[in-house]
């Protein structure tokens, strides 16, 4: 039948445009531990992808960082804190990319 034909290249095309509008959201990333060493002198970690302009949310000890150079700064994958995070700290990072 033409219809059924029809009906299929009709959702063929909607899965296309499907697809091509979930390329152009950015991925989330949760709960990423940024490497570097947290032993009370280190300042600076590295993410594992460059985030998108304003997401990144930065927790130290589970209290948010303040970016902007009050308690960081963010300069491509690189993180650099005004003061190195002290021994044993937790340090986590939630943004898109």
């Amino acid at each position: 039948m033409d219809v059924v034909k029809h009906l299929k290249e009709i959702v063929d095309v909607l899965n296309k445009i499907n697809r091509s509008i979930l390329n152009n959201f950015a991925t989330p990333a949760y709960n990423e531990t940024p490497g570097g060493v947290i032993d009370g002198a280190n300042d600076t970690f590295t993410l594992t992808n460059t985030p998108a302009t304003g997401s990144l949310q930065i927790f130290l000890n589970g209290m948010y960082q303040t970016p902007a150079g009050e308690d960081y700064t963010l300069t491509g994958l690189t993180i650099t804190f005004v003061n190195a995070p002290l021994a044993g700290s937790i340090l986590r990072a939630f943004y898109y990319h």
